[in-house]
């Protein structure tokens, strides 16, 4: 009613600790009648109630109720047991943008998920604190990113889920997801563009995504995958030669493109598992295709679960575009051989 902190608990005895007090148990020891399994947490109602009732309220019965309730709370509090992770950051700032992330911004990312940290520091990929503001510099980043990401190979993690918060031109975060593929599991955060946070909003809508084919050509080499996640791919921004070449043509989407569209903390994962199996899908039905061209327009989070789900063993090479002047050009190549450009 006062609406005041504090501890408004009792500690009630099953068993009177006194002769003549309620349920009192003459064969009991002093120190069974101490002892916690005598002992109950009740409010101060609930301890009066069933102290002037102790016919309504028998040993036997309160005991029970006892172990119901620490059993419901051990099974609650085993729900709530944290995670053990290693934590990798990548921020590479391109354009006019300036990122960082503090040691309090990813760990109250990682307490939102239920993950606590299992080292001292996280593994910071870009230590050098490169940019990537000429967009010419992207593949010379994908080489030292190669490094990074091998010496991080070398240190003797603990096992469990890597949590990865990166912030980069598109190429280079695909490039990392594919360098980090073969971990069992990855936990990519996602920065809010709009609040500016890593923790997720499970109050926005779970993304649904969906597959179109817009051209197929029986006998192709190469085809073109268009994701179109946090925006429209305009065709006109996509480089002559796809338009004259008539590529087998598809697209990742979602029903309304915006950049706030992997804000839900499940969009990566749900993601990682639709574009593995549109990639699949996509060989299936073009056998042919050797070289896949992307033109992404994704969030950052769903940049780095793509690459993760690439495979050349289905399909050996991927060219990678990036957006530059409102027109999209070649950036990397990931695969079967290195042509940056």
């Amino acid at each position: 009613m006062l609406r005041q902190e504090g501890n408004y608990s009792n500690i009630a005895h099953i068993n009177a600790a006194s002769p003549g007090g309620p349920r009192y148990d003459a064969e009991q020891t002093p120190q069974e009648r101490g002892a916690v399994d005598n002992l109950m947490l009740l409010c101060r109602a609930c301890h009066k109630l069933i102290d002037d009732n102790p016919d309504d309220f028998s040993a036997s019965m309160l005991r029970a109720a006892k172990t119901e309730r620490e059993q419901a709370i051990a099974s609650l509090m085993e729900g709530l047991k944290q995670e053990k992770c290693t934590v990798l950051k990548y921020l590479v700032p391109f354009g006019e943008s300036n990122f960082s992330i503090s040691d309090t911004e990813w760990k109250r990312a990682l307490f939102s998920r239920r993950l606590t940290f299992s080292g001292n520091h996280a593994f910071d990929l870009n230590r050098s604190g490169e940019n990537a503001r000429d967009a010419s510099r992207i593949p010379a980043l994908a080489e030292s990113l190669e490094v990074n990401i091998a010496r991080f190979r070398e240190l003797e993690y603990d096992p469990g889920p890597i949590a990865v918060f990166a912030l980069a031109p598109q190429p280079l975060l695909i490039k990392l997801g594919c360098l980090l593929g073969d971990e069992t599991e990855l936990i990519v955060f996602q920065r809010s563009r709009t609040e500016g946070k890593w923790c997720g909003n499970n109050h926005a809508s779970a993304p649904t995504f969906e597959f179109k084919t817009h051209f197929c050509s029986d006998g192709a080499s190469e085809a073109v995958l268009i994701l179109a996640i946090s925006g429209a791919v305009d065709e006109r921004t996509l480089p002559v030669d796809i338009r004259d070449l008539a590529l087998p043509t598809f697209e990742i989407t979602v029903p309304s493109a915006e950049v706030g569209a992997a804000d839900h903390s499940l969009a990566a994962e749900t993601f990682r598992s639709f574009a593995t199996d549109t990639l699949y899908r996509i060989h299936q039905e073009n056998p042919g295709v050797r070289s896949l061209r992307i033109f992404p327009a994704m969030p950052a989070s769903l940049n780095v679960v793509f690459g993760a789900a690439l495979n050349t063993n289905v399909i050996p090479r991927y060219v990678v575009y990036e957006k530059r002047d409102g027109v999209f050009a070649k950036s990397l190549t990931i695969g079967e051989k290195d042509e940056p450009r």
